[in-house]
């Protein structure tokens, strides 16, 4: 069926096709995706990215190009909805350029600049594409097919070009061993009518056999179950859509079908299995390779970390890589939803740490209240990017409130030049004019001049005949200053300072980037004149 659809495209551009056949797996997004996992990487020998031509990449599209980024999977883009463009009359199951030539010239210049505007989208991510008609180097450059699933336009197309990649640049790597034992994932456990509990599965390498020994990597532990049967859909029906199945006393890879068990309600999707068959007697190899797996996975360090949990190993694993793409250290990583010891582990961290991550699992509100009653954050999402969204997000806040925290308690540099024909009344207190040189003064800040001297506590700052609580650089203001004496400490030529304490001057200096360069230059200034009377001063940072 596949080369009869395919065979005017496929003798276009002279594909011999050799493969008998192709193996599709429909996942709706990212996180059954991140399911396909085998150990070193993804189970996809490439990937086919469906992106709607006329919005462009979305956030969750984004994702899932950083997924295919992460496990190095090769892909296409399916340009999708070509049938949407306004003004395009659709010939159905045509290839592209049959329906592409019969459009109005208006039509086909919508089409160009969308198509131009993905190709820049996707540019952005680190990749070269194109129009697949127009590239001559398909390992350098990632081919975008025009379709629409609708209408069946440019199907074909599709499935020529994905037929020709393969032939042409994994067929080396597409090679199985039909007599080894059969490896796989499970990606579904899931009550089937009329059958009970089973898991549905790929099968990527060698064959399984009814009877066979199933080897299951779970959590904590590596299950082990005997097959009892393995079913498939009968012809052209979905392996999750229909519950008219054959069996099948072996199958071989590669394949998608549903095995049948006993035992399996602790199962965890995501994971791992090898079908040995009767004859391997070294089972322990076996069990030490799966349980290595999980191990990657799922574990627990001694650090100071994030908690991370989600619904199945491979979320979990993707979830897991894109935290340490950012950075972020994970104190464990496990499956399930959230429980209170895993509230109790994150409230012994600083308070960046105490954080939860709960990726597409549901969190009770008797779990939340109690986090936030020791405060700790979880953030909850079936998306990847909004945890590491909000995750940021909330960092921001922590550093923006510390910030704050820093700034109330410490005394800020800044200089201010007397002006000497400004004054307004000599003491009692003390009314001059200023301007700011740098930083910015407020009340309630006791000042010294040039020399470390200390001059009085600022009352109040004027500007323009208005109260105002602060000035910054370049304000001209009158300040009244309750010690001060104009003609006894407060003299022609003067110069004026905060007076900084020493632990105000280290917490600053600790935390410098919080200061403007203006700010960095007087903070310096202000050590000089107070080395003069302590030279210990700057010691201890």
């Amino acid at each position: 069926m596949l080369i009869e659809r395919c065979k005017n495209l496929l003798k276009k551009y002279k594909i011999n096709v050799e493969i008998p056949g192709l193996l599709f797996i429909d996942t709706p997004g990212h996180e059954a995706f991140s399911l396909l996992r085998r150990r070193g990487g993804n189970l996809a020998d490439i990937a086919i990215l469906v992106i709607d031509i006329n919005e462009g990449v979305k956030p969750q599209t984004e994702e899932s190009i950083n997924i295919l980024k992460q496990y190095k999977t090769p892909f296409i883009i399916a340009a999708n909805k070509i049938d949407r463009i306004s003004g395009w009359i659709s010939h159905k199951n045509t290839d592209f350029m049959t329906t592409f030539n019969k459009q109005r010239e208006d039509v086909k210049q919508q089409f160009y600049t969308k198509a131009y505007d993905l190709i820049a989208q996707i540019s952005n991510y680190g990749f070269n594409a194109d129009l697949y008609f127009n590239i001559d180097d398909f390992t350098s450059t990632v081919a975008i097919v025009p379709i629409s699933a609708l209408t069946g336009e440019g199907v074909e197309d599709l499935l020529t070009i994905l037929i020709g990649l393969v032939q042409k640049y994994i067929k080396d790597k597409l090679y199985i061993d039909p007599e080894g034992v059969g490896r796989g994932v499970i990606l579904e456990v899931k009550e089937t009518k009329g059958l009970g509990k089973t898991l549905d599965v790929i099968l990527y390498d060698g064959a399984i056999r009814k009877n066979d020994t199933l080897l299951i990597g779970n959590i904590n532990e590596v299950l082990e179950r005997k097959v009892r049967a393995l079913l498939k859909p009968k012809p052209l029906q979905e392996l999750r859509a229909s519950n008219l199945f054959n069996q099948y006393d072996i199958i071989t890879a590669a394949s998608g079908f549903k095995i049948l068990a006993q035992n399996i309600d602790e199962v965890v999707a995501g994971s791992q299995f090898i079908a040995l068959p009767s004859t391997i007697k070294n089972k322990n190899k076996y069990i030490d390779e799966l349980k290595k797996d999980v191990e990657t996975i799922s574990f627990e360090k001694d650090i100071e970390g994030v908690i991370v949990k989600a619904d199945a190993l491979g979320s979990l694993e993707a979830l897991i890589n894109v935290l340490k793409s950012k950075n972020i250290e994970i104190k464990e990583a496990n499956i399930g939803t959230v429980l209170k010891k895993d509230v109790l582990l994150a409230e012994r961290k600083k308070k960046k740490k105490r954080v939860i991550f709960a990726f597409n699992v549901d969190v009770s509100e008797e779990i939340k209240e109690f986090a936030k009653s020791k405060g700790v954050r979880i953030f909850e999402s079936k998306v990847i990017y909004h945890l590491i969204e909000e995750y940021e997000k909330f960092i921001e806040d922590l550093k923006k409130r510390k910030e704050r925290e820093i700034i109330e308690s410490v005394t800020y540099p800044f200089k201010l030049k007397f002006l000497e024909h400004f004054v307004f009344r000599q003491s009692k207190p003390a009314i001059i004019g200023v301007e700011v040189e740098g930083g910015v003064v407020r009340t309630k800040t006791t000042i010294m001049n040039q020399e470390g001297k200390i001059i009085g506590t600022i009352l109040a700052i004027q500007k323009m005949g208005e109260n105002v609580s602060e000035a910054h650089q370049g304000d001209q203001v009158a300040i009244s200053i309750d010690k001060g004496v104009v003609g006894r400490n407060i003299k022609p030529g003067d110069v004026f300072y905060p007076y900084i304490p020493k632990e105000h001057y280290i917490i600053l200096k600790q935390n410098i980037t919080l200061l403007k360069d203006n700010e960095k230059n007087i903070l310096e200034e202000i050590k000089e004149i107070m080395k003069k009377h302590d030279k210990l001063y700057d010691v201890g940072i």
